[in-house]
């Protein structure tokens, strides 16, 4: 009988989670440096990453036999309604055909770090991701400075980096987002890779700067603020106090907001160059709610909201040309409908619950709890005015996706009982 080795499955799951991640990325060689030009770029090999992809995962499970992942994912009752109400969409959609082929992309993009998480251990992915950073921001900013005609974008946003992205508003957000598995890479055997993973993350901060991404620097800041008040909270040990102190922050916050709302939205509007109109943001969201209005129950069909075709319907509402929501929760609500979109979304929050419930006994993965619940309070605070961010094929949902493994599977994973010695 022939044995597979075991190198070969381990080596398939790790291509497709690196696979994976560029797929999400959308990154390529020689894309226009004009954003008026974006719509000539052929995303053929994306295409053909979903194919490998949806090879690759289907080879792995044939080899390592791991069908018990398919069980365990749907013991949770809100998945299994979600994946109900993502049908019920997908029937009355509007394409069909587009639908399945966004659904089958999502999936083959979700899953590989669902199962490298399970399959190995959560220190193994963060190590993984963490190398595809530092791999990933020497790459681009090598592409910005050899190859500038097309690593820096011209015309509307002329001399903002955006390397090997589509548009600097893709590629900032990016590097903000991923110095939290740079900050979660242990590097404490090897000074060399000590020294690498601080000037990875510096050079993050460098091209989120030059990007001049108003959401990338909102995510950068949330990230340096929100995860150093994470790890304190969680060193802390009490999570009823820890909640307490958050909710007297967050009172505090709006009594504040209330009395200096406009100075600090002037501030704010300052640092990022936005207008009160997200540059031009509202009035597409007032036009993109009555189109959600018309079909508020099951939406138009998974991934409509990321079909050119279908946006054109909101051109003559808006008055000029609408590529996208520019917000990840109307793109839900386009998709899916009013009550799978609230199930997604308090599948999320509920994950981010664990925070509040893992204890002092898990103190060898506080650094990793407080990356994960970073994660997804930047991601979902990006979706306020960033299409494709939750359940899209997309690196900012596989990104979140991580964060929401990382709490599920220190929750499950089993309290070491005390050792007691015998005298």
């Amino acid at each position: 009988m022939r044995v597979i080795p075991q190198s070969l499955p381990h080596f398939i799951l790790s291509f497709c989670v690196l696979l994976s991640l560029v797929r999400g990325m959308n990154i390529g060689f020689f894309y226009p440096s004009d954003e008026n030009l974006i719509g000539t770029i052929d995303y053929s090999i994306q295409t053909a990453m979903n194919g490998i992809l949806l090879i690759g995962i289907i080879t792995y499970f044939f080899l390592a036999k791991n069908f018990k992942f398919l069980g365990e994912s749907l013991s949770s009752v809100a998945i299994v309604l979600i994946i109900f109400g993502i049908c019920l969409s997908l029937g009355v959609s509007v394409d069909r055909v587009q639908s399945l082929k966004f659904l089958l992309a999502l999936m083959v993009v979700t899953i590989p770090v669902i199962l490298y998480a399970r399959v190995h251990s959560i220190e193994a992915l963060i190590r993984l991701l963490g190398l595809f950073s530092i791999v990933m921001v020497f790459l681009n900013i090598t592409y910005v400075v050899v190859m500038p005609d097309y690593g820096v974008m011209t015309g509307n946003h002329d001399g903002k980096w955006k390397g090997l992205f589509e548009h600097k508003n893709t590629a900032g957000p990016f590097f903000a987002l991923s110095s939290l598995f740079l900050i979660g890479l242990d590097t404490t055997r090897s000074k060399g890779m000590t020294l690498l993973k601080y000037t990875s993350l510096i050079l993050c901060g460098v091209f989120v700067f030059f990007s001049q991404s108003s959401s990338a620097l909102v995510a950068l800041v949330i990230v340096l603020l929100f995860y150093p008040v994470s790890l304190f909270f969680l060193k802390l040990g009490k999570p009823k106090l820890s909640l307490g102190i958050i909710l007297i922050s967050l009172s505090l916050g709006i009594v504040l907001f209330t009395i200096f709302g406009d100075h600090i939205l002037g501030l704010f509007f300052e640092l990022t160059g936005k207008d009160v109109t997200f540059t031009g943001r509202v009035g597409v969201w007032s036009a993109i709610m009555d189109v959600v209005n018309q079909r508020p129950l099951l939406g138009y069909g998974p991934g409509m909201s990321e079909r050119n075709e279908f946006m054109e319907r909101i051109q003559g509402v808006v008055g000029w040309e609408v590529k996208g929501t520019h917000n990840g929760y109307l793109d839900l609500l386009l998709n899916f409908g009013y009550p799978t979109t609230l199930l997604m979304i308090f599948y999320i929050l509920k994950k981010m619950t664990s925070f509040f419930i893992i204890g002092t006994d898990r103190k060898d993965f506080i650094k990793y709890i407080a990356i994960a619940t970073t994660m997804i309070v930047t991601v979902l605070i990006l979706g306020f005015a960033n299409a494709a961010t939750f359940y899209s094929r997309s690196y900012v949902w596989i990104f979140c996706v991580v964060g929401l493994v990382i709490l599920s599977s220190i929750k499950s994973k089993p309290i070491a009982e005390p050792q007691i010695s015998a005298k």
